[in-house]
Formats: C-alpha cells, sequence, structure tokens
C-alpha cells in the first residue's frame, strides 16, 4: 500500500508544481476539467493528502500499485474525496494506451464501481501521456516530440473524435498518416503500402434473390406497398428480380449504377458492401448514409469468417486482399453486431448469419419482433351451430362480415376490441349489426367457440415466448409495448407485472436442464421430432412455433446470436451442454436422402458459434430416415415415409447413428440395382411414377 511515510512534497492549493533537476518548477499530471490524471511514478512527488486519497483507496478495493492499476485521476484536490484507480496498457511502450480497467472511488460513503474495457473494441485512449509522467523520465522527449507531430498536422483540433481508439484510428488513417513506434509518419507515393483495390470485381451474377433479400422477404418487407433502396446494388440482379414482381425498388452502385440518385425507401439493403471497403473512416460513414435513407428497416450484411477466408489472401488493414485484389473484411456474427451498433447507435437485430436488421421505425421494431414469435396457424374446418329462425336471417345477411370477424377473432386468440379492426371492418359492423358488441354476440350463436379457446392457447403462449426473449434481449421498457400486446396481455395473462413475472419464470427455465428434456419429451409425445435418448431433440426448423414454449424461447435465445434460425431445414436442441445446432440441407423436400451442406453450431453458454461446410472437396454427410423430423401434414410426409421404408426393406443397410458412408451408400444402391430419383427408390433403369 502507499502511505503517508512516501510523501515527499508539500501541499498546495492549486495545481501540485515540483522542482526538476535543473531548478525550474513544473506542474504534475495533466488536467482535463476538474480532474488530474497522474502516473503512478510520480505518485511519490504529490503532498501528503494526495497518498493519502490513494491508500484510503487501496484499502477499499485491495488494488495494488503498477499490477492492478498504473494511473491515478483525482477529482476536486481541495478535499480529494472522489478518485479513479486506472489501468491502461504500459505507458512507455505504447503510443495510445487503451483502457484497460477502471475502479471509481467515493471516499465518503466508502463506494467502489468497477468496469473492465478488455473486451472492447473501441476502448477509450490516452493521449499526451508525456503530461503524467516526470520531465525526469528518459523517454519523456521522444514522447513529447510524437505530440508536437500530431498538433502540426492539426490532429488534436477536434477533441470530441480522439479519446476513442476506433475514431483515433480513422482520424489518422483519413489524413494519411500512421505510426511507426513513436514516430508520425505519412504515406506517400511509391512507398506507400496501399495496394490497388479493385471493388468492382466484388459483384457477383445471380440467377436468385441474395440472401439479404430473402431475409425480408422471410419477414414480410417486400410487400408491393413499401418502397424499397438497395444501396450498392452491384450488377443489379437483384433489382431485375424484384422489378419483374412489381416491386417499388431502385438501387444505386458506385460502379455499375454510380448516375442514379440516391433517395429514400422505406426499406433500404446494404447487403455485403460494407466488408468490401478497405477505409474504416469510408466504411463507417457508408453505413452510415445507408441508414439515413431509410424510413422503417435497413437489411445490413457482411461477410462472415471461416477457416478458409483468408488462405489465399494477404493481410491488409483490419482485413486481407485476395488474389483477385480485392479486399474483404470478414466478420464473426458477434463482432458485425457490436460494428453496426457501434456505428449507428441502434441496435442491430440477427436474422440470418451475417444479416441484421436495424429500425428507424421502433414501433415496426415491435411488431417485427412480436411476428416473430407469433404461432402459424394452420386452416381448420369451422365449427358451426344451429340457430332459430331470425338468428339464422341476420347471420346470412351479415355472413361475410361475420366470417370477416371471426378470422380476426382466431389470429387474436381472443374477441377482437374497436381497436383490433381495421377501419373497413370497424366502419361494416357498426354500419350492419349496430356495433361490435351485437356483432360478437351473432358470431357465438354461430361459431363453436373450442377452435378460438385453441387458438387462445397458442397466443398465449406466443406472448409469453415474446416477452421473455424481449426480457433477455434487454427490451423491458413498458412504454415500448405496442397497444395491441397491451390488449392480450390483459385478456391473456390479467397485468403488466403478472406477466413479467409469469415471462422471467419461463426465461430462466430456458437454462436449466430437468426443463428442456422434459420439454424435449412432451414435444416428441406430440409426434415432433427425434429424441435422441436424453442428449438432444432434432426437429424440422418449419415445426418450430410447435414447440413447447420453453423450446422456442432456447431456440429464440440462439436467434439472438444468429439471427433467424429458421433458416435452417434442421434443428438440433443439445439438452445438457446449452448448445444448438442448425443444419443447412441439399433440398430437404425435394430429395429422400439430402446431403448436408453447412452445420452451424451455437454456444448459449459461452456465445460462441462455430461453422462447418461440407462438400466441395470436403467431407460429405447425408441426412438419412427424414422423416423422423418431419410432421404428417408437412409436403411429402408420406412419400418420404413410403421410400424410407423401401430402403429398409432392402435389409443392406444400417441407419444407426449416423447412417451409412455416403460412397458406401450410394456403391450398395447400385449394387443392387436401385437409384434415388427425387423421394422415389425406382430400380436401375427404371421410370418414376411422372416419368
Amino acid at each position: 500500500m502507499i502511505n503517508e511515510s512516501m510523501d515527499r512534497g508539500s501541499g498546495r492549493k492549486t495545481h501540485p508544481a515540483r522542482q526538476a533537476d535543473d531548478g525550474s518548477v513544473y506542474r504534475i499530471g495533466k488536467r482535463v476539467g476538474h480532474w488530474l490524471y497522474v502516473h503512478v511514478s510520480v505518485l511519490d512527488k504529490l503532498s501528503a493528502k494526495y497518498l493519502s486519497a490513494v491508500a484510503a483507496a487501496q484499502e477499499l478495493t485491495g488494488l495494488r500499485v503498477n499490477r492492478d492499476f498504473n494511473v491515478v485521476k483525482f477529482k476536486d484536490q481541495s478535499c480529494l474525496q472522489a478518485l479513479s484507480l486506472l489501468k491502461y496498457e504500459d505507458l512507455h511502450t505504447v503510443p495510445f494506451p487503451s483502457l484497460l480497467r477502471s475502479w471509481s472511488i467515493r471516499l465518503e460513503d466508502g463506494s467502489v464501481s468497477e468496469r473492465s474495457y478488455e473486451n472492447s473494441s473501441n476502448p477509450p485512449i490516452l493521449h499526451r501521456k508525456e503530461l503524467l509522467l516526470s520531465p525526469e523520465d528518459p523517454n519523456i522527449k521522444i514522447f513529447q516530440a510524437l505530440t508536437a507531430a500530431l498538433e502540426n498536422a492539426g490532429l488534436f483540433r477536434d477533441t470530441k473524435r480522439i479519446g476513442f481508439r476506433r475514431h483515433w484510428q480513422e482520424l489518422l488513417e483519413n489524413v494519411g498518416c500512421y505510426l511507426s513506434g513513436h514516430v508520425l509518419c505519412r504515406f506517400q507515393g511509391q512507398y506507400s503500402p496501399v495496394p490497388r483495390i479493385e471493388r468492382q470485381k466484388t459483384a457477383i451474377d445471380r440467377l436468385g434473390l441474395s440472401r439479404p433479400f430473402q431475409c425480408l422477404a422471410r419477414h414480410g418487407y417486400l410487400d408491393t406497398g413499401m418502397s424499397v433502396f438497395d444501396y450498392g446494388c452491384g450488377k443489379g440482379d437483384d433489382l431485375r428480380l424484384l422489378r419483374d414482381y412489381g416491386l417499388d425498388i431502385d438501387g444505386w452502385d458506385p460502379f455499375y449504377l454510380p448516375g442514379t440518385e440516391r433517395k429514400q425507401a422505406d426499406v433500404v439493403n446494404i447487403g455485403f458492401v460494407i466488408n468490401v471497403i478497405e477505409s474504416t473512416v469510408e466504411r463507417a460513414e457508408t453505413l452510415r448514409q445507408a441508414f439515413s435513407l431509410t424510413r422503417s428497416v435497413m437489411s445490413v450484411s457482411a461477410m462472415l469468417f471461416n477457416e478458409t477466408s483468408t488462405s489465399q489472401a494477404e493481410s491488409f488493414g483490419d482485413g486481407v486482399v485476395t488474389s483477385r485484389g480485392t479486399f474483404q473484411k470478414y466478420y464473426s456474427q458477434t463482432e458485425l453486431k457490436d460494428y453496426i451498433e457501434e456505428v449507428l447507435s441502434e441496435e442491430a437485430i440477427a436474422v440470418g448469419p451475417g444479416v441484421f436488421f436495424v429500425f428507424r421505425d421502433k414501433l415496426e421494431e415491435q411488431r417485427f419482433l412480436r411476428r416473430r414469435q407469433q404461432r402459424i396457424r394452420f386452416d381448420s374446418p369451422l365449427l358451426g351451430a344451429r340457430a332459430t329462425d331470425s338468428q339464422q336471417l341476420k347471420t346470412e345477411v351479415y355472413a361475410e362480415l361475420l366470417e370477416a370477424l371471426w378470422e380476426r377473432a382466431l389470429v387474436l386468440g381472443r374477441p377482437p376490441s374497436e381497436g383490433d379492426l381495421d377501419e373497413e371492418l370497424a366502419t361494416a359492423v357498426q354500419d350492419g349489426p349496430g356495433g361490435l358488441g351485437k356483432a360478437l354476440r351473432l358470431l357465438w350463436r354461430m361459431r363453436d367457440r373450442t377452435e378460438l379457446q385453441a387458438a387462445a392457447l397458442g397466443r398465449t403462449e406466443d406472448l409469453l415466448v415474446y416477452l421473455a426473449l424481449n426480457i433477455f434481449n434487454g427490451r423491458q421498457s413498458r412504454s415500448a409495448l405496442l397497444e395491441e400486446t397491451r390488449r392480450d396481455i390483459r385478456y391473456f395473462l390479467g397485468s403488466l407485472k403478472a406477466s413479467e413475472a409469469e415471462a422471467r419464470t419461463l426465461l430462466f427455465s430456458a437454462g436449466k436442464t430437468e426443463e428442456i428434456l422434459n420439454a424435449c419429451r412432451q414435444a416428441v409425445t406430440s409426434g415432433l421430432g427425434l429424441l435422441d435418448g436424453e442428449h438432444s431433440l432434432s426437429i424440422h426448423a418449419d415445426l418450430l412455433d410447435r414447440l413447447p414454449p420453453v423450446l422456442r424461447v432456447y431456440a429464440g435465445c440462439a436467434s439472438r446470436l444468429i439471427g433467424d434460425i429458421g433458416v435452417a431445414d434442421v434443428i438440433k436442441f443439445h439438452i445438457h451442454s446449452g448448445k444448438l445446432t442448425m443444419l443447412m440441407v441439399d433440398d430437404f423436400f425435394g430429395r429422400a436422402v439430402p446431403e448436408l451442406r453447412v452445420r452451424i453450431k451455437i454456444n448459449l453458454r459461452t456465445q460462441d458459434i462455430d461453422f462447418f461446410e461440407y462438400g466441395n472437396g470436403k467431407p460429405r454427410s447425408l441426412l438419412y430416415l427424414k422423416s423422423r423430423l418431419m410432421a404428417p401434414d408437412q409436403d411429402g410426409y408420406q412419400e418420404q415415409l413410403a421410400c424410407e421404408h423401401q430402403l429398409e426393406a432392402l435389409g443392406c443397410f444400417d441407419f444407426s447413428g449416423y447412417g451409412p458412408n455416403p460412397d458406401i451408400f450410394y456403391a450398395e444402391l447400385s449394387r443392387q440395382s436401385f437409384s434415388l430419383s427425387g423421394l422415389q427408390l425406382i430400380p436401375a433403369g427404371g421410370k418414376t411414377e411422372n416419368g
């Protein structure tokens, strides 16, 4: 501990001063507003009151000089009741040390607040570090020379931009400077390390919609009533495909469509653009420009890192230059989310691997989150009841109106209120039966409420899953809830307070092994999925919304990291390890034995994501007996089951575990004079039912 016996100076009412070896008087430390920063190497040059404050702070925190902190920040030198102990990178070797950890201490009440920046991609950094040190420091002139060079280059003019590492790096790059140790250098002439980057070569020809536009379509954002703008559209294949469907879409590209206007739209897509921009300053500005054009939602996508990403590339900046002369910045899923949020100061919501939505319209964001947990309602025959003659006359007159009202009730899972009706239906209800109350009384006489009760159960589960994931994602503000959601909460759960408690219980259940195991058993009992002992449950992704709520929350937590897991074909819930695996295969519904293409494993406990690719020179894997992952009402189920029975009847395959090696499987089929065509097993040289 530092104590008063180390005092070698005298107390002063002004900025503490010290006499140097040459007889001159210098001020100790760096003054920023009401704060004074000093390096621990000069603490012994301060007066007793400073040392007493540090000793008291150490007593409260148990921290040690140099090992735990190397800078002290004092406030209000007259009483010194507030100070911070800071751990920076080494001031003597790092030109602009980053802040690693900080402890803020209030000596009056003994409170301590700790914060870590060790995992931050943009931590605070320290400038003019020579001010914190002693004039006798052997490197002081080197540090002073660097500060002078930066001042002469005008890099300290805007102090608001220099306090964080990424912003400082961008500023250096923007003026063509870089650091070599503690020397400021400039890129110039033939000695510039910047290679020629040919961004236009990253544009590719597409036969179908790109992945980000598929995500937008999947979530209903490519309706003909919404305007769309493709920022960085490349060769314009997405534009042509979507215009053929009558979509109001425009696009701009700096190489292929430079003359088009960059204009506002309801939906903006910036697909695989930021990852090809080598300038970090331009990259961030491009993202901001695209978002400035967005009225409702922007889709942002970038390339994700995998094992082969950089195998044939040369490192450059924060990315690589490929053999084709293009730049690529590869991200991890979490790194991309963090980058988008840092640049835009808005939440980025994952909707797929490397694809995120950012909402300008916050009400639309809530609608989107609510729709994500909306149970798919499959059509079923309506149950009717006999009515009296007069009632029958009324129901016949208002049949179309009551049918629309009934459909709305089934969607809501409850009797609709005035606020749940669109303007046209509300007007028809008022002009026809004479109000919503009368219309509902007619409706209940003609319809059995059994189906509505089933819909209510589903909607209650949907609501709890939505609220649980809101809590998981840090969205707990009651004021942000849509009015429709508030009505649902009052009807299904009673009150906001009760709904939050129930949702929190559901969320915590997703972290309990026994709850997950019971839910997996419940799913299999209901005819959903394949249970592998007590290890895992595998199921087709289209059936996720039929699973028990705790499994849907489990999957929703994974979506927080990777995006819409519904883009996969098969989902595997690992019961004990806190993991979820997504499998993507080649044509799940079109092939009896589809081939695995991509496997993504998400560890919810560590938040790690692993990508594995198959085929194209890598090991192959087939998905056998896929009917076990399907539901009987899914397309092709009966044909799939019949084909599997035929394969098993051959008696030459062991489908346990992962099944036979693909090469052995197809070789044996050929030896048995059979082949697979779609969902059918046919004799060699034979024809399918359609051919």
